[in-house]
């Protein structure tokens, strides 16, 4: 590469013609395609940061542009608390029925072994 005194570079980069990438096209991550890509990049976060800030300037730009009278005024007051509340009356009544069990372990023959396996019994009994 050749260099003038002064360290100057005085190479001259010339972008592929379309007919050079079907000649021979740059592998994928190389050359214009990186640089492509590095653009794109580029715009996609510009454009995501100013929907960003578009997004959150939104809400207070509308908390402005709220009338004044359809807020509460903090010299007012805040409204009393009411005078009679609602008592609430809870009834759990007793089940009816409920389940008594009872359960063991029993021993059971079985063609691989002698196996230890577990019974349970259950019935019905009034509250």
């Amino acid at each position: 590469m050749p260099k003038a005194s002064g360290g100057v570079n005085l190479r001259r980069e010339v972008s592929p013609t379309p007919a050079a990438f079907a000649a021979s096209p740059l592998p994928l991550g190389k050359g214009l395609a990186q640089r492509d890509w590095a653009v794109s990049m580029k715009r996609f976060f510009v454009i995501a940061i100013l929907a960003a800030l578009g997004i959150g300037l939104a809400p207070s730009t509308r908390a402005q542009q709220a009338s004044p009278v359809a807020e509460p005024s903090l010299t007012t007051p805040p409204a009393p608390p009411p005078r009679y509340s609602r008592r609430r009356l809870v009834i759990n009544p007793p089940p009816l029925l409920y389940r008594r069990c009872i359960d063991w372990y029993e021993l059971q023959n079985r063609p691989s072994g002698t196996v230890l396996y577990p019974q349970m019994r259950c019935w019905w009994v009034r509250g």
